[in-house]
């Protein structure tokens, strides 16, 4: 009986089988368009042909001047699918035809998964011939495996080439007007037998096929890798533009090569300026068989400071299967201060005939920021931070040596925190100080630090109080209301858009900035903003100064008084503030902007006519540890400055918390220290773990600072026994940010995790556990509210944090 039921199952027909859904994204780009670079980056973190889920990218001609080489290689059908879709504006993308759905948007996700639930009507498969190379045959088939007959008559079979993956290291350098991207993925090169497809007619019945026959060329050159090319196919009903089905070769095509690369301990560090410096990285290899892989650093990701040089060896290496490489990463710094962002990846070298070869992008960031670095500003959220921020404050005799520029990301601002710094400008643009999904925490949390601690703060935020004040807003916070009124003694009176719109066009306002006479800051500025369309501002809050208020009026608009733009506060800490509702951005005249810069950063390191004041500067306020052996010493360096015009003198260091016992300053008793205006010294701090885990304590110096009486280093490290290799590392979180849910992807052969969601606070919100070689845990965030969270994991003695980004 049993031999029966196996041939009754061997004679279902194949078409009879269930066959495999594909979801078709048709995406439209540009290498020109900058808003095209995250959009596309977002695709590629759906796009997963093993899930049915496959993308086909039209290159355009605009924004102008055209030089995508995408399109320019293929004009015609590019242009054709723009005019069927009657795409006016990039980037944009259509889901299996009808669902017009921008890649960055927080439900994109959610119809793709929408589309990947409908049954499949028409199983399109595709059949290659490449005995006659560079001549390719294709046969394409449409079956009908919907169970009733199916009317063709006004479909056609698109048939799309397409190369998996192109990239052009130098496009960014090749073209004026780049938008940084250098990997171009799915880009279509040819359409067949062109972009208006084979017209199809008659009825379809249950389980009958049509063939179809087609042949291309291979390209050459940089757009026409060796083996990237494959084809997609799919009908589409060309009234509704409903794409039926879809269907590719690509999964037949597509070996995909599983890596692990652990990061540097520590990622982020203070290094010594003109040295050359070394960190160690490890690439494992998960495949069953050997690849050849080197470690290069992504330019488009990365900023190497001028004068620093990068270099990672070995340059190529073949890694067994299953076997690990290091690799040494070699960095000599300037002796200027700067801040190296290094994304580092590995890069595939090995070819195998006939199969698309697919690295997974992996990455890790190491962030090195020079030793003594005592001004700095943050990049992320203005568009002109070089050209209005950056390299006029190199400009500056008073900060320039010591002046560096840092990312607005959460693990930076953890690793860097502003505290530590004299002197932070805080350009935001537009952005809120803090917004209500909790998403801007971290930098509105380190901004408060660093007043408290006495830090000298640029804050040049357009519409900061509309955020906090005005009716319209969704981010109106009382704390950030105080922080408005209370700490700088400013109020809101209204936002001032400074544009006009005339049917699809807009036009800069300008207007006047001038200075208060006779403050240190404005006297005698004058300004007329938005001249230029290459320096402007959009909005600038309107406000005035509260009843006792501690701010000096320093810039007002319009002509009027009363119409404040800029304050100055001395706060109790003795914290300095220079607020501006407008960036300097706005004025064209290079000359003036730095003249204001100039001022304001002259104000803020002054000392008020007081007495010579010491003023103690750390190396670092945060110092982790490298895992380290319960029973052995780790042993890290933290260099104090006197950065004052009065001698500094340390009269106690003690260590505390749960703890403390795991850390030893062994010159704690050496006291005091004494330390006259610009000398340093140097103080060694030991980690000697008693246990497994993580530890943390606090070292505080106290001294005789007025604006830092204590100074809090944080001290932190993780006790281990015997772990050779971190197969932790690797872990990835996707999507991030996420809605609904988000999937935690873990290593492949880990003996089991443990897994936590915590909020800031650290509070634990919900915990899974995964067994031994599970790789995918599903974290569901339905009842979370918008904001920033931790997703804590725990591999044997190890654990890793990731932040996670919940958005509604």
């Amino acid at each position: 009986m049993k031999r029966i039921a196996i041939a009754l199952l061997c004679a279902i027909p194949l078409w009879a089988q269930t066959p495999k859904k594909y979801v078709l994204i048709e995406e439209f780009t540009s290498a020109t368009c900058p808003p095209c670079a995250p959009a596309s980056e977002a695709l590629n973190q759906i796009v997963n042909p093993a899930a049915g889920i496959i993308s086909v990218r039209y290159h355009m001609y605009w924004p102008q001047p055209t030089n995508d080489p995408f399109y320019l290689a293929n004009p015609t059908d590019n242009g054709a699918r723009r005019q069927y879709y009657g795409v006016t504006g990039i980037p944009d993308a259509y889901v299996m035809g009808t669902q017009n759905v921008d890649p960055r948007s927080a439900n994109f996700r959610t119809v793709v998964q929408q589309e990947l639930q409908r049954p499949v009507r028409l199983a399109i498969s595709i059949e290659e011939n490449r005995q006659n190379a560079p001549t390719i045959a294709i046969t394409v088939r449409v079956r009908n495996v919907s169970g009733q007959a199916m009317n063709l008559a006004g479909h056609v079979l698109h048939v799309v080439v397409l190369n998996r993956k192109v990239e052009i290291p130098d496009l960014p350098r090749r073209i004026p007007n780049s938008n940084g991207e250098t990997v171009f993925y799915d880009a279509m090169m040819k359409m067949l037998p062109s972009a208006s497809g084979t017209a199809l007619s008659g009825s379809l019945a249950p389980g009958q096929e049509q063939s179809f026959q087609f042949t291309y060329q291979l390209g050459t050159g940089e757009l026409w890798p060796a083996g990237q090319d494959y084809v997609t196919a799919f009908v589409q009903n060309t009234s509704t533009r409903e794409v039926i089905d879809a269907g590719t070769n690509l999964e037949q095509r597509l070996t995909l090569v599983r890596v692990q690369l652990a990061a540097p301990s520590p990622q982020f560090a203070q290094v010594p300026r003109s040295q050359q410096i070394t960190r160690t990285l490890t690439l494992r290899n998960l495949n069953d068989r050997p690849y050849s892989f080197r470690l290069i650093v992504d330019a488009s990701a990365s900023l190497v400071p001028q004068g620093w040089s990068v270099s990672i060896a070995p340059d190529s290496v073949e890694i067994p299967a299953g076997q690990s490489q290091q690799f040494t990463l070699r960095v000599s710094t300037s002796a200027q201060a700067e801040y190296a962002h290094l994304v580092i990846k590995p890069q595939l070298l090995s070819t195998q005939p006939g199969a698309i070869l697919e690295l997974r992008d992996t990455t890790v960031l190491v962030g090195l920021l020079s030793e003594n670095t005592r001004y700095v500003a943050y990049w992320g959220a203005n568009s002109w931070f070089s050209s209005v921020y950056w390299q006029p404050g190199k400009q500056l005799p008073a900060i320039g040596q010591d002046f560096a520029p840092l990312p607005l990301l959460p693990e930076v601002m953890e690793a860097f925190p502003m505290r530590q710094f004299q002197l932070a400008i805080l350009p935001m643009g537009t952005v809120p100080l803090r917004a209500a999904d909790g998403s801007l925490d971290y930098i509105w949390n380190d901004l408060q630090q660093a007043l408290q601690a006495g830090t000298r703060v640029y804050v040049a935020a357009n519409a900061g109080l509309y955020w906090a004040f005005d009716p319209n807003s969704t981010n109106r916070l009382p704390d950030v209301q105080s922080f408005f009124r209370t700490t700088l003694g400013i109020q809101y009176t209204r936002l001032q858009q400074r544009f006009t719109q005339s049917g699809g066009n807009v036009y800069l306002s300008s207007f006047p900035i001038s200075g208060v006479a006779g403050d240190s800051i404005g006297d005698g500025i004058t300004a007329t903003a938005n001249t230029s369309t290459s320096f402007y501002n959009l909005y600038t809050d309107i406000f005035a100064t509260t009843a006792g208020s501690p701010a000096r009026a320093v810039f007002y608009y319009d002509n009027t008084p009363s119409a404040l733009g800029g304050v100055r506060v001395i706060l109790p800490s003795g914290a300095r503030v220079v607020y501006t509702s407008f960036g300097p951005e706005a004025i064209a005249n290079g000359q003036l902007r730095l003249q204001i810069l100039d001022r304001i950063v002259t104000w803020l390191l002054g000392s008020g006519g007081q007495q010579a004041q010491p003023r103690i500067a750390l190396s670092a306020y945060s110092i982790r540890f490298d895992t380290t052996q319960v029973g052995q010493r780790s042993v890290q360096t933290l260099t104090i400055s006197n950065t004052g015009e009065g001698t500094l003198r340390i009269q106690q260091i003690e260590l505390q918390g749960q703890d403390a016992s795991a850390f030893n300053v062994p010159d704690r008793d050496v006291v005091p220290i004494v330390l006259d205006p610009g000398q340093e010294t140097q103080l060694d701090i030991e980690f000697r773990p008693t246990r497994e885990g993580f530890h943390s304590a606090q070292m505080v110096l106290r001294s005789n600072d007025p604006q830092e009486p204590e100074s809090i280093v944080l001290l932190s490290g993780i006790g281990t026994v015997g772990i050779d290799e971190p197969v932790a590392l690797g872990i990835r979180l996707l999507p991030n940010p996420a809605a609904e849910a988000a999937a935690l992807l873990l290593p492949e052969g880990h003996p089991g995790a443990v897994v936590e969601l915590r909020d800031l606070s650290g509070r634990l919100l919900q915990q899974w556990r995964s067994p031994a070689g599970m790789q995918r845990v599903e974290l569901s965030l339905g009842d979370c509210a918008a904001g920033v969270y931790s997703v804590h994991v725990r591999i044997g003695q190890q654990w890793v944090r990731l932040p996670l980004v919940v958005v509604r």
